[in-house]
């Protein structure tokens, strides 16, 4: 008997994640022509064969002083995004980088 596998999109990634508790990344303009804020949390992109989840420690960690507590808390909701994903079934990876890879089923 073989294991199945959930079908991924962006859409179904996104939805798991924000009903888990994890928030999700957001851009905004700034007051600056050109410039935007981007929030703390995860992007989830599309791809033809897979789906990508990374985490985005957000604008205002270029200014923090403490760099190693905003890149432990990036490592951890990283790793608890993975195993929950795992956890819901999906085939998902982890790169040597902290990008989480989920092939979309038949890829």
């Amino acid at each position: 008997m073989t294991a199945s596998t959930k079908t991924a999109s962006a859409t179904a990634i996104s939805r798991a994640l924000n009903a888990k508790g994890f928030s999700k990344s957001s851009s905004g303009a700034t007051r600056v022509r050109g410039y935007h804020y981007t929030s703390e949390g995860f992007v989830v992109t599309n791809y033809p064969k897979s789906v990508i989840v990374t985490y985005e420690p957000g604008s205002s960690s270029h200014f923090s002083r403490n760099y190693e507590l905003v890149i432990e808390r990036q490592v951890s909701a990283t790793n608890a995004m993975f195993s929950y994903l795992v956890e819901k079934g999906y085939k998902a990876t982890m790169t040597d980088r902290g990008v989480i890879l989920i092939a979309k089923v038949g890829a």
